[in-house]
């Protein structure tokens, strides 16, 4: 992974995130000056839209219009009715809404609770769905609501702005040169880590969705993708990759696991959690996430399709000494690991922020060290005392107990370091869980090794924290950081 994709300060983020504020009302269509405004005898009109368009449908740019059958709600003497019929202008930005019956009154209540709707007072959030494409996002499908209080305007029509009252999740995945163009998205999971409901049937006023009250809840909406309309894996700079779903407004702790499979092989399939800080979701709010897609954590050198779970990836106690031939055939090999340390300059640096889970949480603690071009005398065949270390078993005591420079490198300096952020790791025993972020940082080499002290077969790897920094030997069962060493190490 390149340094500058992964530091707050750089350029091009390695995930972007952005909370788009769109509070405004929609815009009042004037129905004295709309030439599609029906004013036929014995009917009532209710028009709506404007610049601003209306949640129900949405493309790549959130432009937001009407969809095709929308229907709205209508507070008529206590009894909520329904509009029999709509009219929507060419762009479907803007709508009239007819009712069959003589309305009169200075101003109604109106509510809009969903595409098809069949209820004044509920909403309904699917638990699933599937996503056609970044050319119109079907919201109004999957929970989008709104209220309103239409005007009565001289002609005898009226006019409204709906505010909308629904929260919105807008999700993309962005890859990473190694994983290629074949990788085609399969399905996307966003889970409620503390169990609250975030689909069902949800009691709905003029106050908005009631997040008290729902029927069939669900903490699990599962997005299934559609592979005709929604392109592969997406560079940085891709905007049309989001797919959108309806968050009912409150305090959420979500977890996105994102599905992927090989166009060449679809039994072979990629899936990539990134878990989201606990944050308030508030009404008529978009907040879109890119989540980079590189599952960082391996044990030594499994496939690139296999990121640590707790499953025991078996290793043959046979090959002491082989080089990888997976996801870490690219990391430096243990010759090289000492050469960084020893001649490298490292250095603790606790002020570089960086992230790793979509921007939702930033973190420091990391080292900067030497490019290679840098490192006089650096040789990837000779390791300490000159022994090649990728046939040869090192003891780990290749350390550097305290760094002898500390801090970040100086700007006339730092274009010859690059940076690796102390990620942690994942144990055994740990439960899949990272252990040790912004403290400590556990990257494998390319070279396997003797036995461990535990009689496990083991592979050289670099381990750092804010005190020293040294090349050791690790149970092959661990996360460590693996995958495209060529962006890690420089």
């Amino acid at each position: 992974m390149k340094t500058r994709l992964f530091t707050k300060s750089a350029i091009i983020m390695a995930t972007a995130f952005s909370l788009a504020s769109c509070s405004q009302e929609e815009e009042l269509v004037n129905p004295n000056t709309n030439p599609n405004t029906n004013t036929k005898t014995g009917r009532t009109v209710f028009s709506a839209g404007g610049d601003n368009g209306t949640r129900t449908t949405m493309d790549k740019d959130r432009i937001y219009r009407w969809q095709y059958s929308d229907q709205i709600w209508v507070n008529d003497g206590g009894t909520w009715i329904k509009s029999m019929d709509s009219e929507l202008a060419p762009d479907n930005r803007t709508a009239n809404f007819f009712f069959d019956r003589v309305m009169t009154a200075d101003s109604y209540e109106v509510l809009y609770t969903g595409y098809n709707s069949t209820s004044a007072t509920k909403v309904n959030i699917p638990a699933s769905f599937v996503s056609f494409g970044h050319y119109d996002y079907k919201i109004g499908e999957h929970g989008d609501c709104g209220v309103a209080t239409a005007t009565r305007n001289e002609n005898g029509t009226y006019s409204f702005a709906l505010l909308h009252k629904g929260s919105y999740l807008g999700l993309a995945p962005i890859k990473v040169d190694y994983l290629d163009k074949k990788y085609k998205w399969k399905k996307i999971e966003i889970v409620e880590a503390n169990g609250k409901p975030i689909a069902g049937a949800f009691g709905f006023s003029k106050n908005g969705i009631d997040t008290t009250s729902v029927t069939s809840p669900s903490s699990i909406v599962t997005i299934t993708v559609n592979e005709d309309n929604v392109p592969n894996l997406q560079s940085y700079n891709s905007s049309i990759n989001y797919v959108y779903a309806v968050m009912p407004p409150s305090y959420r702790t979500l977890s996105v696991k994102y599905y992927f499979y090989n166009a060449a092989n679809p039994d072979e399939i990629l899936t990539v959690t990134r878990n989201m800080k606990s944050r308030k979701f508030h009404e008529n709010n978009v907040v879109q996430l890119q989540h980079l897609i590189m599952p960082e954590f391996y044990r030594w050198d499994a496939p690139r399709t296999e990121p640590f779970t707790e499953k025991y990836f078996n290793q043959s106690t046979a090959d002491y000494f082989t080089a990888a031939t997976n996801v870490c055939a690219t990391m430096p090999n243990p010759n090289e690991l000492y050469w960084y340390i020893e001649n490298g300059d490292p250095r603790w640096d606790e002020t570089t922020e960086w992230t790793n889970d979509g921007g939702s949480t930033y973190h420091t603690g990391g080292v900067w060290i030497k490019k290679k071009r840098y490192i006089t005398g650096y040789d990837s065949t000779t390791g300490k005392n000159g022994v090649d270390m990728r046939t040869t078993y090192v003891r780990h005591d290749v350390e550097t107990d305290t760094y002898r420079t500390a801090g970040k490198p100086a700007d006339s300096e730092i274009d010859k370091y690059f940076f690796l952020p102390a990620m942690g790791d994942m144990s055994i025993n740990g439960g899949g869980n990272l252990e040790r972020i912004g403290n400590a940082g556990y990257y494998w080499s390319s070279g396997s090794v003797a036995l461990d002290v535990y009689n496990q077969p083991a592979a050289y790897g670099l381990a750092f924290n804010n005190n020293s920094i040294y090349v050791i030997r690790y149970d092959r069962r661990l996360g460590l950081v693996a995958g495209n060493g060529s962006d890690w190490f420089k």
